[in-house]
């Protein structure tokens, strides 16, 4: 092998590398690829997503170091096929028109950070999104997406100023943005929260049919708390971490979205309230998902969930959350 000459050596067999070799299989072109990882063993486990996403299984177990000189597991994967051979089949299939934007209503200086009120639009879905960021002058590249149960009112007092715990994030230089989800804040107009939804024009309501053809008010929810996260992602500032937080009656929408964020997420803070969809009795629930109580209920969403840093309340072996101003401690403790 050391005498062999290559027209074309490839390093790393992902989605770039394996693309391009496949591009270049028909030429005549003598084509090395170099790979640092062998094949993924066949097993079980292959399938088993707390295996691979919680666990960790096929993951690297060195050691990189970040900008501050401190100490953490990267989230790769040194095999053939690279990560893509296990985020390929998760990722979501993305346009640039997918990504979304935010028209700003109303931005004021409040001293220490900006204040800015907009709409986040998902174009290819003709959605928007009321949104609120705080956003400090001295940022330090962290955002924090906080939800709750009164949408992004929730992140203020009656006097219209962040909550304490809000404050302290903002001022440790971590950006929160708060939004209303469906049914949430701005989309309601008589100001009362939804407790049912509406039935369908047809006498014979059955749930299979209801939602086999309509997404139920939970997971559009979740997906409106996915276009927040895929709007922070891809935002022109490029933050370096992106954290989620769903307290008192937000967790449940928190720990869905966690479980598909796919790594995106380096911490999550989930107060549960024991929330589980085994005790939605009532498909007009706002809570109702079809298939929700399946492999684990909420906790199997939990446990899913590709976070590093996780913070559970009302679980059993969970922290104790039952006052929320402990949560922004445990996050500026990361």
């Amino acid at each position: 092998m050391r005498n062999e000459r290559f027209d074309i050596v490839i390093i790393g067999t992902g989605a770039g590398g394996g693309t391009l070799a496949h591009a270049l299989a028909d030429t005549d072109a003598r084509i090395l690829l170099i790979e640092r990882g062998g094949f993924v063993p066949q097993e079980p486990e292959n399938a088993d997503p707390v295996a691979v996403w919680k666990q960790l299984r096929y993951q690297t177990s060195e050691r990189w170091l970040d900008d501050r000189g401190h100490l953490f597991r990267p989230y790769t994967h040194y095999c053939v096929g690279g990560n893509t051979k296990f985020w390929g089949s998760v990722l979501y299939r993305l346009r640039r028109e997918d990504f979304q934007e935010v028209e700003h209503m109303d931005e004021a200086d409040q001293g220490s950070y900006l204040r800015i009120l907009g709409l986040l639009r998902n174009k290819p879905h003709g959605e928007e999104l009321p949104v609120v960021i705080l956003h400090p002058h001295e940022w330090e590249g962290r955002v924090v997406v906080w939800l709750d149960k009164d949408g992004k009112a929730g992140l203020f007092d009656e006097a219209g100023t962040p909550k304490p715990e809000i404050k302290k994030l903002v001022d440790a230089g971590i950006s929160v943005v708060g939004v209303d989800l469906l049914y949430q804040g701005e989309f309601l107009a008589d100001g009362k929260p939804l407790e049912q939804t509406g039935s369908v024009a047809n006498p014979r309501e059955a749930a299979a049919y209801t939602f086999g053809y309509n997404h139920s008010v939970f997971a559009k929810r979740v997906h409106d708390v996915l276009s927040v996260l895929s709007f922070v992602k891809h935002h022109e500032l490029q933050p370096k971490q992106i954290d989620l937080v769903g307290l008192a009656g937000a967790g449940h929408w928190a720990a869905a979205a966690a479980a598909q964020s796919r790594g995106l997420l380096h911490a999550a803070a989930i107060d549960t309230q024991g929330f589980r969809f085994g005790n939605v009795l009532d498909i007009h629930s706002p809570d109702f998902l079809p298939g929700g109580a399946k492999y684990g209920d909420l906790p199997g969403m939990i446990e899913a969930a590709a976070v590093e840093n996780v913070w559970v309340a009302e679980e059993s072996g969970g922290r104790d959350a039952t006052d929320p101003k402990t949560v922004e401690d445990w996050l500026l403790s990361l």
